[in-house]
């Protein structure tokens, strides 16, 4: 009994020569197995990282040209707003909108200048859109004028920030980063329908009474550089209007939409 259990015992214990680690070439192996894995998580996460900042800057320039359109689509509808106790008509040409309430495009099609008469003003001793003209002069209520256009705001050297005066006012940025704005008259055709002048059109005198709104056309861009964008890309205005090329990298969005100004057909 004595001797079956000691030799059950020493079964129990393994020599110090059989009790062997891992070699050099299984660590090796193990460690050439961890930088792949942790190669496939970096790429992964790189990729996703430049994915994510790509959209950033794609998002930032969808949310400029929405922000442009949003602010200055109000304020266009209002172009022609008569007072009914005036006798005031649409403007006597497409490039002067201070004698009467309408809209008219600048010379380069890149500037909007409209005019509506603001019903709400009631001091006649306030000139309520500093053009000089105090409101009791202009009748019952005032003729505000309103030009959109684009300016250099900050002194970067590029005019790429819409800038909105009132009358005689300075310009006021509203939307930075619009590196390309246009506008074009749409007019009614006489039978039934409507139709876009050429860009840059001058509206004669006899025609102005055609005016039914304004198409709008701006090109948005991102304020960073895409790195992993390696193209300068260009867009070209409808009309056909100018063509805008964009610095390498930086993304670009571009956008018309046509604004009814309802106050001109009455």
């Amino acid at each position: 009994m004595t001797r079956g259990l000691s030799s059950h015992k020493r079964s129990l214990f393994v020599p110090c020569g059989e009790n062997r680690g891992f070699s050099l070439v299984e660590l090796l192996i193990v460690m050439l197995m961890s930088g792949v894995v942790m190669g496939a998580i970096y790429n992964i996460y790189s990729s996703q990282q430049k994915a994510y900042s790509s959209q950033e800057l794609v998002a930032e320039t969808q949310q400029n040209f929405r922000a442009a359109i949003t602010v200055m689509g109000r304020e266009i509808r209002l172009a022609g707003h008569r007072d009914p106790s005036t006798v005031a008509d649409v403007p006597s040409t497409s490039t002067d909108c201070l004698v009467a309430p309408g809209v008219c495009i600048g010379s380069g099609a890149s500037q909007l200048v409209f005019t509506y008469f603001d019903t709400t003003a009631t001091d006649n001793a306030v000139d309520y859109d500093g053009d000089g003209v105090l409101h009791g002069v202009q009748g019952p209520s005032e003729l505000v004028k309103v030009t959109y256009d684009l300016y250099d705001a900050y002194g970067a050297g590029v005019s790429d920030d819409l800038g909105r005066a009132v009358g005689a006012g300075n310009r006021v940025p509203t939307v930075l980063n619009i590196h390309g704005l246009q506008f074009r008259y749409l007019l009614d055709d006489g039978v039934g329908g409507f139709t876009f002048a050429p860009v840059g059109t001058v509206v004669s005198a006899g025609n102005m009474r055609s005016v039914r709104g304004v198409e709008v056309t701006i090109l948005a861009k991102s304020s960073g550089v895409d790195r992993n964008y390696a193209v300068a890309p260009s867009f070209t205005a409808p009309g056909p209007g100018p063509t805008w090329v964009l610095p390498t990298g930086v993304r670009g969005r571009m956008f018309s939409t046509t604004i009814m100004c309802r106050n001109l057909s009455i």
